[in-house]
């Protein structure tokens, strides 16, 4: 079945991979390049699933997470990075 899916991402090269991977499935797939943009498409579509970028939020991530979690109408969040960031063990590892 398909899901709706929003992929949010710094690099447009990853935007698009991401993309055309979730389109190939079926899926039927929004992109956003700013968390208005995220917004926006989450007030309108309510994904199922939300792929995100945690360049976003900059260097306080881990604070802006549970908001952006609260925010996504029931999504589930795929938070993902560019592998030059720490991520903490934690509640925010999963």
């Amino acid at each position: 079945m398909a899901e709706k899916v929003l992929i949010a991402q710094l690099n447009p090269q990853q935007l698009q991979a991401l993309a055309d991977y979730f389109q190939s499935r079926g899926d039927l797939v929004w992109t956003a390049s700013s968390l208005k943009g995220v917004g926006k498409v989450v007030q309108r579509y309510h994904p199922d699933l939300i792929l995100l970028d945690v360049g976003f939020f900059g260097d306080n991530w881990q604070k802006a997470v549970p908001d952006f979690q609260a925010g996504a109408n029931g999504a589930r969040v795929m938070f993902t990075g560019n592998g030059h960031r720490r991520w903490p063990l934690g509640k925010h590892s999963q």
